[in-house]
Formats: structure tokens, C-alpha cells, sequence
């Protein structure tokens, strides 16, 4: 039995090395690109509206908390946690 996992396991660890994407294809810039908005001016500055627009309708996301979400109730999740966070002079205090 062991002898038959060893070839396995080998295999699915090669094969999964091979899964990147390249650093210079217009998938990877897109995505790049995309993060940065999503994370400077959405979570560093707490700007709902990038996230409404980045984020796709389909949207499905798990939290320890409350298990599965759609968008509408992540966006509501995140604006209830931004104003938790956030100081009178509208910076940002951790």
C-alpha cells in the first residue's frame, strides 16, 4: 500500500508546481492590479465603494463567525467592522 502512495504523492506534488501563472501574463497584471485597489483603497482607506465594484454578485465568503456569506451581507459585515475601527478624525486606529 505504501509503495503505491509514494508515485502518487510525487505526482501531485510535481504536477502542483507547475500550476503558476506567468509574472508577465495580462492574467497576473490584471490581478495585481486589482489587489492593490482592493486593499489600499478599500481596507486602508474603508471605502465600501471599491468593493462593491471589485467584488463579482456571485460572491460566496466563509467567516468563523457566521459561516457563509453573500456579497450584501459581507459589504454590511466590513462597514459595521470599518466603523469599529475607525477614530473620530477619520483615521484608521488598530
Amino acid at each position: 500500500m505504501k509503495k503505491q502512495l509514494v508515485p502518487l504523492l510525487f505526482f501531485l506534488t510535481t504536477f502542483s508546481a507547475f500550476a503558476q501563472v506567468d509574472n508577465n501574463s495580462d492574467f497576473h497584471k490584471t490581478i495585481l492590479s486589482k489587489d492593490s485597489l482592493l486593499f489600499e483603497l478599500g481596507f486602508n482607506h474603508c471605502d465600501l465603494k471599491h468593493f462593491e465594484v471589485l467584488l463579482s454578485e456571485n460572491l460566496k465568503f466563509y467567516r468563523d463567525k457566521d459561516g457563509i456569506s453573500d456579497k450584501k451581507k459581507f459589504l454590511y459585515d466590513l462597514k459595521k467592522d470599518f466603523a469599529k475601527i475607525q477614530k473620530p478624525d477619520n483615521s484608521i486606529g488598530f
